[in-house]
């Protein structure tokens, strides 16, 4: 099955923080208005994916490589080619294997404190010929 990922957060996250008027406080954050929180969540997620796409692509495994990471408002989105094509893998394979990472996902404090404040992690796998092989959107833990 196609790989989740290295580490998923930034390894500059004070850049990134920086980058978006400071650490993200949960209290500090849930005192703030509902669109400055998405302003702000957005500002994280956007950072996020260009401190991320300065490293990429990078090989995860023989088969999986992380392309890209892309930012949509509050989601964060991993842009992974699998070698394979899409009808050499049984839809069941990658469906078995995505609790895990959304297990990996949860275990991480980062990540989680991102989706206990309104953020998401979407994860696309493609096979060799760029077609959609498999989706994953992780929004609770």
């Amino acid at each position: 099955p196609p790989a989740m990922a290295q580490s998923n957060a930034p390894s500059d996250a004070s850049a990134v923080a920086a980058a978006c008027g400071g650490e993200l406080q949960e209290a500090a954050f849930n005192a703030l208005p509902a669109a400055k929180q998405r302003e702000k969540l957005g500002c994280f997620t956007r950072e996020a994916a260009k401190i991320f796409n300065k490293t990429l692509p990078s090989k995860i495994d023989d088969a999986t490589t992380l392309q890209k990471v892309s930012a949509d408002g509050t989601m964060l989105t991993y842009h992974y080619s699998v070698n394979i094509l899409k009808s050499e893998l049984r839809p069941e394979v990658l469906d078995a294997f995505k609790p895990s990472v959304t297990e990996k996902v949860c275990a991480a404090s980062d990540m989680k404190l991102i989706i206990r404040i309104g953020g998401s992690y979407r994860y696309l796998w493609f096979d060799r010929n760029n077609e959609l092989m498999g989706e994953l959107i992780v929004s609770e833990c």
